[in-house]
């Protein structure tokens, strides 16, 4: 029997404990994949402060962790906004605005609160400049100066008329005047609903946080001495530690669906998907993970596998978030059909 090896660390002096497949806030499955006895607490720990955080609370997948009902509208204010940006994305005076989510006054429903910003138009053109209220400078606002008493449009989105008159005192700043007019008195959304486009910036450390997903999920299937070999030490370091590998880059997000039967405008799913593969070529070894069937992120787990090649090697599960059980794909070339949909 083999002495009991972190994962990631390697180490076999590290106390273990428990960890997921698929991290809880993703939801709870039946039966329960999680790894004992392979990931030390110490990287636990680590993973737990830092890259999980970012994937759960700062990502398209973590505003779907609402959608879905896996967290409580009243936890809203738990998501944060550096790496994702909401905006008004139906007609009416707040188009392109920026906005976040946060929960009513008893935790039911979540509701859009605009962000504290400044909207300019020149007269002669049709689309608004939306700036945050940090975004208001003398570089940015550049091109509107200069004009005709009247030449441009303003619009100022406060939540309160302290936050107003700031703005209005920021542009002023910055050499343009606001002169009040009428109050806008459209609501921003209705009933709490509100068409949004979504923008994300994908960094490392969601990359990283999604290689352990696949990562964990080949330590499950295949047992913890088959991620160990060698083949997946660049894997394993970039996940533990964010060194880059040099046949980077070592994830690539594709808005293609892993189900064949899917397409861009047509999921059968919301569930979550992970598979393990050859790549195209038969020499290295892949994985995808789409969490609630959105983003598709490739996951290379080595341009070279120095083991045998076997056809058994192909797996793909499909996580269903609404029985909350797990079923096998079935696998065709690189594609995956599910069982029963």
């Amino acid at each position: 029997m083999s002495v009991p090896t972190c994962i990631y660390c390697k180490s076999q002096t590290n106390p273990f404990n428990r960890d997921h497949v698929i991290p809880e806030a993703f939801g709870t499955f039946e039966p329960t994949w999680s790894l004992i006895d392979c990931v030390c607490v110490q990287c636990n720990q680590y993973f737990g402060d830092t890259i999980e955080p970012i994937l759960t609370r700062d990502t398209p997948e973590a505003l779907l962790r609402l959608e879905y009902k896996l967290k409580s509208p009243s936890k809203a204010q738990d998501l944060h906004y550096n790496r994702v940006s909401l905006k008004v994305n139906e007609p009416g005076v707040w188009s392109g605005a920026r906005f976040e989510f946060v929960s009513d006054s008893i935790g039911q429903k979540m509701i859009p609160r605009p962000l504290p910003q400044v909207a300019l138009k020149k007269k002669s053109e049709s689309d608004w400049t939306w700036l945050l209220e940090d975004e208001i400078s003398s570089e940015t606002v550049e091109r509107f100066k200069g004009g005709a008493p009247g030449d441009i449009e303003i619009k100022i989105l406060g939540t309160s008329q302290e936050i107003s008159d700031r703005l209005i005192t920021k542009l002023k700043d910055v050499g343009i005047n606001f002169r009040k007019g009428e109050p806008i008195v459209e609501a921003l959304g209705v009933d709490g609903k509100l068409e949004a486009a979504v923008t994300a910036v994908m960094d490392v450390s969601i990359f990283r946080a999604i290689s352990k997903i696949a990562f964990n999920y080949v330590a499950y299937l295949r047992k913890p001495d088959f991620v160990l070999l060698p083949d997946f030490d660049n894997l394993r370091n970039y996940i533990r530690y964010g060194g880059q590998p040099q046949w980077a880059p070592v994830v690539k997000p594709s808005a293609d669906p892993i189900l064949a039967d899917d397409s861009r405008n047509y999921q059968q799913t919301h569930g979550h998907l992970i598979t393990f593969d050859w790549d195209s070529d038969d020499h290295g070894l892949f994985g995808q993970v789409s969490l609630f069937n959105s983003v598709n992120y490739g996951v290379k787990f080595c341009p070279f596998y120095s083991g045998v090649w076997r056809h058994d090697m192909t797996t793909g599960h499909l996580f269903d978030i609404e029985s909350r059980t797990i079923s096998a794909l079935q696998a065709t070339r690189l594609r995956f059909v599910t069982r029963g949909l």
